[in-house]
């Protein structure tokens, strides 16, 4: 290989596919960039960049890849490797316009950009997963009785699947002792709706949003949480809010492809779908009455919880207390440093009064990926979920309370 490319989309590149990089990988392949040409003209407009590179990242159970345009010096197309380690700092430190990239031998390439002359020992190109079969196809059992997914493919604005995966990552189970299957993100196609699904077991986070066709049946793919923060990170960094974004589904992976990037010339992602059922959520919005409903505005409210919880006696384990009324009154559990109470005004409510003990965290972590004005509240008992969402029900939390007695 020999080929010459913008230093930022290089750049850019590798800090895309960066957190598909294994962590504790212990073979040397896998803690690298793989640098290959690919014989595709999208540049005719720069007869300079000709040429396609795709930088990608791989490990067991996701690959990242982005592609740029570049300059073909010789015919020779071997691949390369780019250690992350040295590659990553190295490159973003260069501030030369252009930087030249050659294989020297099996363990080393060469990055020259102006003045500037750098040899890598690498690993072997060989030693490069071909595809994420050749890794883990091993691992997981192909005998397993669960039923076989069809294909689906949908389509949205970047801006729109970053809102959708944000308004659900935050309630991914985050403690390793939990059941597997709860470091996920649920994709259920029903009827003429996508509904992403998160919880751990102590709140429960929903995103509806409506797509242009009609699917046989309820669709369920449990999409783990590596994919969910790969296509978060990758979508925030390289997309206009306006590149529609394409994932596909099938029985074993997801993948994602764009092609209108800022930076780079296009993106995909391929990473394996976990192959366990996710739990039936639906049991938990079953039964229940409403006693109170209310609206808020969500700034009021977000700081008011905020303040609240900075006086609060260990907000995680003893929460605070939110009164809904007329007005919402929320106070802390107080402690050496004091305590807090304050009331925020209701835009409307009805029902009874009812008190619960909340983890404020829990609030906030809904109110912060929100961006709507006015926020809906549904309270259906002491010892039963708060519900928060908007008004038209795209985005909300179900939030099981506390114990009083705590």
């Amino acid at each position: 290989m020999n080929v010459t490319v913008e230093t930022k989309a290089l750049r850019e590149a590798l800090s895309i596919v960066a957190p598909a990089v294994p962590k504790g990988a212990i073979t040397p392949a896998l803690l690298c960039a793989r640098a290959r040409v690919k014989a595709l003209i999208k540049h005719s407009g720069n007869p300079d960049y000709s040429g396609t590179l795709e930088i990608c990242c791989t490990g067991l159970d996701a690959r990242m890849a982005a592609e740029i345009p570049c300059r073909v010096n010789e015919d020779n197309t071997r691949d390369v490797l780019l250690p992350m380690v040295t590659a990553m700092p190295l490159v973003r430190l260069m501030h030369q316009e252009k930087t030249h990239i050659s294989w020297v031998a099996d363990n080393q390439v060469m990055l020259v950009a102006e003045d500037l002359e750098y040899c890598l020992d690498t690993p072997n190109p060989e030693d490069f997963p071909a595809d994420m079969a050749s890794v883990d196809g091993g691992l997981y059992d192909t005998n397993a009785s669960l039923p076989t997914k069809p294909y689906i493919t949908v389509s949205f604005a970047a801006e729109e699947w970053i809102r959708m995966l944000r308004g659900t990552r935050y309630a991914v189970a985050t403690n390793k002792e939990s059941r597997y299957v709860l470091q996920s993100i649920l994709f259920e196609f029903q009827d003429e709706t996508l509904r992403l699904v998160s919880t751990d077991s102590k709140r429960l986070a929903l995103v509806n949003k409506k797509i242009d066709r009609t699917t046989n049946g309820v669709l369920r793919y449990v999409v783990p949480e590596l994919a969910a923060d790969l296509l978060i990170h990758s979508l925030t960094l390289a997309t206009r809010k306006d590149s529609m974004v394409h994932l596909e589904l099938d029985n074993d992976h997801i993948v994602m492809e764009c092609s209108e990037c800022r930076g780079v010339g296009s993106l995909s992602l391929k990473a394996k779908l976990i192959d366990y059922e996710y739990p039936d959520y639906s049991k938990l919005l079953k039964g229940m009455t409403v006693k109170a409903r209310l609206t808020v505005n969500r700034f009021d409210l977000l700081k008011a919880v905020q303040r609240a919880s900075l006086m609060a006696r260990d907000p995680l384990a003893f929460g605070i207390f939110m009164t809904f009324d007329q007005t919402i009154g929320i106070r802390s559990v107080g402690h050496m440093y004091g305590r807090a109470s304050e009331r925020v005004k209701t835009l409307s409510y009805e029902g009874e009064k009812i008190e619960v003990r909340i983890n404020p965290q829990y609030v906030l972590d809904y109110l912060d990926v929100t961006d709507n004005e006015t926020i809906r509240i549904e309270v259906y008992g002491d010892t039963l979920p708060v519900f928060f969402g908007d008004s038209q029900n795209q985005q909300c939390c179900y939030i099981m309370p506390l114990m009083k007695n705590v």
